[in-house]
């Protein structure tokens, strides 16, 4: 059995979509609650992981939603998403939540020390995010 062709993800007014590589046709839509301003999102060879009015995990191939939970409220930035270890790291203004990538749920946020509301950028060894998202 050969490997199925890798999708491209896109976001842009609030639906997310994957589009097949080798044929430049949509292969799911998963549609956000309002739109993702800036959008922000974080793809491994399995999930999906957006932020934007909600923090999503999606599945890669098929688009189907694993969770979703409600994002912490946002000032100025989209924040920064690192995947690490089975779990979501998501860097917003001046805190950093962990969320277990299982069923998204939060295993802790760590408040950080910041004037006012800040980029964050995010790393583990050989596993970098950075606050432009790059």
């Amino acid at each position: 059995m050969q490997p199925a062709a890798p999708i491209i993800v896109a976001v842009i007014g609030g639906q997310v979509v994957g589009v097949a590589l080798d044929s430049g046709q949509i292969v799911w839509r998963y549609a956000m609650e309002g739109a993702i301003a800036p959008p922000r999102i974080h793809v491994t060879a399995h999930h999906v992981f957006v932020a934007g009015p909600v923090l999503a995990c999606l599945d890669y191939r098929t688009g189907g939603v694993y969770w979703h939970v409600a994002a912490p409220k946002r000032h100025n930035h989209p924040g920064t998403m690192l995947v690490q270890d089975g779990r979501l790291l998501f860097g917003l203004e001046d805190t950093l939540f962990c969320h277990a990538i299982s069923d998204g749920r939060l295993l802790w946020h760590c408040p950080l020390p910041a004037k006012g509301w800040e980029q964050i950028a995010l790393g583990a060894p050989g596993n970098v995010a950075q606050a432009d998202g790059r």
